[in-house]
C-alpha cells in the first residue's frame, strides 16, 4: 500500500510595507529657512541691541538721526538703556537713562568706544535720565573724553541731574569736559565751535582743542 504524500501548502512570501522597509531611503529635510536681509539674529542675554537706518532720534533738538543704537545692560538696581543716534557726520549723541554703577557702566563703554572706533570722534552723553553715578561710571566719562581727544575729538556732558552734577564737580571732571544745562545747548555749542575750527583751517591756521 503507497503512502498518502500531499504536498505542503505554499505560504505567499509577505513583503514589508514600503515605510516600514529599513533599506528604503528616507527623504531629506527641508533647508532651514534663511534670515531675510538686513535681519538681526543671535541669542538672549542681559545685555543685546538694535539697530535702524533713518529713524528720528529723541534729541528733542530737531535734528534729522541718520541711524540709531539701542542697547540694555541689567545693573544691581535695575537695567541701563543707551541710545545711539548719530544726528551729523562724525557726531554721536548717546543718550543714558538708568543708574550709572559697576554692573552697567561696561556696556556704556562699549557704545562710546565703539562710535569713536566707527569715526564719530565727538560725543555728546546726555546724562539726564541718569539718577545715580558712582566711581565706575565716572571712570568711564574719563576715559571716553581721553580716547575722543586721542583722535581729535570731544565730549560734551548734556543735563547731568544733580546727584550726578555734584560728583562731576567734586571730582573736578567739570574742568576738564564741558558740561551743558541741556542737550540742545550742548549741540549748538558743538556746532558753533565746529563752524569756528572749519574757518580757521580754510584761514591756513592750525586746528584748536576741540574740548
Amino acid at each position: 500500500m503507497t503512502p498518502d504524500i500531499s504536498p505542503e501548502p505554499r505560504t505567499a512570501a509577505v513583503r514589508p510595507a514600503p515605510d516600514s522597509d529599513p533599506a528604503a531611503p528616507t527623504a531629506p529635510a527641508a533647508p532651514e529657512a534663511l534670515p531675510a536681509p538686513g535681519a538681526v539674529t543671535g541669542g538672549t542675554g542681559s545685555t543685546g541691541s538694535t539697530g535702524s537706518t533713518g529713524s528720528t532720534g529723541s534729541t528733542g533738538v530737531g535734528t534729522d538721526v541718520t541711524a540709531a543704537a539701542v542697547s540694555t545692560a541689567e545693573g544691581g538696581t535695575g537695567p541701563l538703556t543707551v541710545t545711539v543716534s548719530q544726528p551729523e557726520p562724525g557726531l554721536a549723541v548717546v543718550c543714558v537713562a538708568g543708574e550709572l554703577d559697576v554692573d552697567t557702566a561696561t556696556e556704556l563703554h562699549y557704545q562710546l568706544a565703539n562710535q569713536v572706533h566707527h569715526g564719530r570722534r565727538h560725543l555728546v552723553l546726555d546724562l539726564a535720565a541718569v539718577p545715580f553715578m558712582d566711581s565706575s561710571g565716572l571712570n568711564i566719562v574719563i576715559r571716553a573724553q581721553q580716547e575722543s581727544r586721542r583722535v581729535g575729538g570731544s565730549l560734551r556732558l548734556a543735563a547731568p541731574t544733580p546727584a550726578v552734577r555734584r560728583i562731576i564737580d567734586l571730582t573736578g571732571v567739570s574742568l576738564t569736559t564741558p558740561v551743558h544745562a541741556s542737550l540742545e545747548q550742548a549741540l549748538t555749542e558743538h556746532r558753533e565751535q565746529a563752524a569756528e575750527q572749519a574757518a580757521g583751517q580754510a584761514a591756513g591756521q592750525p586746528p584748536g582743542d576741540t574740548a
